[in-house]
């Protein structure tokens, strides 16, 4: 809260004396009014507990969340649409070079808010024990994927969502990079429908996000861990939010809050809420990993 104070007190200054009788209402350091949140679909769960949690601590806010795709959440950023967007990956270059032509005020900058993973699953009949990490671009970007390699048989139909999704742009950009794009066996709206595929497909082989993990059971199949290094020094690892956290699990990328430079309080005490105790809590508690984990003081006796 130091940066309204210091504006006010610089403003007095350039006003002469003439407003000196004037004193600081606490209702200009209380958020109010309405903010528009941009999110994904993956995390989208986490940015309505946040606008739920944030409008109960001061209620003379409105957080509206719309989610977009992390194409189409940058975007309506980019726009000046909005004040603050959640998204799994930082800008490319096409839109680095939008937010590079913007003045100061309104190019958006990134806050690493906690991680994230991807995550594979099969069909619980499916023999193969583990998928080696550098095994992932050649998965993804094969023609006809098979099994044969590692452990089953038949071909591989690699399941993933929309194009514009996160989890799909993590896997091209960042995990299998690559001219062109990935040309998955099927394409599902949402994680539950791409494990609902790999469910009735014992070929399949889903990519959902860690917190997809708490469905897993309930979609009926099964996590596929990761194979990391060859022979003497390889271990297999599952995803979970410890591996990922101890970054132990390969796959994971940071999560972000973007905001544009000219933020205000609403946006900018939002972004500071979910950098903070209680915010951090709801990302963890969502299935991912927070930036600054949630700690509590336990006094023993």
């Amino acid at each position: 809260m130091r940066l309204p104070i210091l504006l006010f007190a610089a403003a007095l200054a350039a006003s002469g004396c003439r407003d000196a009788k004037r004193s600081l209402s606490g209702d200009d350091l209380v958020p109010q009014g309405e903010l528009r949140v941009y999110t994904t679909p993956e995390l989208a769960e986490v940015a309505e507990r946040h606008a739920r949690q944030f409008e109960q601590q001061f209620p003379l806010t409105r957080v509206t969340v719309e989610t977009r795709s992390t194409r189409g959440a940058i975007v309506a950023l980019l726009a000046d649409s909005g004040r603050v967007a959640y998204t799994d990956r930082l800008l490319n270059a096409e839109e680095e070079a939008v937010n590079e032509g913007h003045p100061d005020t309104m190019r958006v900058f990134a806050r690493p808010v906690g991680f994230g993973a991807l995550v594979f699953v099969v069909h619980p009949g499916n023999p193969v024990a583990a998928l080696p990490v550098d095994a992932v671009p050649t998965v993804a970007r094969a023609a006809n994927p098979t099994w044969n390699a590692f452990g089953g048989t038949g071909k591989l139909l690699l399941a993933t969502t929309g194009k514009n999704s996160g989890t799909y742009e993590v896997l091209a950009r960042q995990f299998s990079t690559g001219t062109g794009d990935l040309v998955p066996a099927f394409v599902g709206a949402t994680p539950r429908a791409v494990m609902d595929f790999v469910a009735s497909q014992p070929g399949g082989l889903g990519v959902v996000p860690l917190s997809a993990l708490r469905d897993t059971a309930e979609a009926g199949v099964r996590v596929l861990p990761v194979r990391v290094g060859q022979g003497d020094t390889a271990y297999v690892v599952r995803p979970s939010q410890l591996s990922v956290y101890e970054q132990t699990y390969p796959l994971h990328y940071t999560l972000y809050a973007y905001t544009t430079g000219r933020m205000g309080l609403l946006p900018s005490r939002f972004a500071g809420f979910v950098g903070g105790r209680v915010g951090q809590r709801a990302i963890q508690t969502a299935g991912f990993v927070p930036e600054t984990v949630p700690s509590r003081t336990v006094v023993l006796k």
